[in-house]
């Protein structure tokens, strides 16, 4: 069954071999804060997100990551409609670069999408 859940210390090794670009203190705030999350299905984890806020205020999806053998799959897609609740209470997705075949999903689910390169 698919899930997401927030991220949690136990499951901080398991972050870093999908998201190399965090430092450690930020990892631990993002824990603290509740602003990191766990993708799983079936239990085991697949997946990371995590936001932030622009000028303290105004949230937005910085990251969604997969392990590589659950990209394509849907398993994104089933991440913005889980998270649309998040969406709802103001955060704002914004596209910047990544995987181009994630874009439709934020924009499906009525998200800006800026590029910047």
């Amino acid at each position: 069954m698919f899930s997401i859940e927030y991220a949690t210390e136990q499951l901080r090794s398991f972050w870093y071999t999908l998201d190399k670009y965090i430092a450690d203190a930020e990892l631990t705030l993002k824990i603290r804060d509740n602003r990191g999350y766990i993708i799983k299905d079936d239990d085991k984890p697949i997946g990371v997100m995590r936001y932030n806020l622009f000028w303290d205020l105004i949230p937005f999806l910085n990251l969604i990551y997969f392990e590589e053998s659950f990209r394509g799959k849907g398993y994104g897609t089933k991440a913005c409609t889980s998270s649309r609740s998040i969406c709802e209470s103001g955060m704002l997705i914004k596209w910047v670069s990544g995987y181009e075949k994630s874009k439709p999903c934020f924009i499906q689910y009525g998200q800006q999408v800026l590029e910047y390169w």
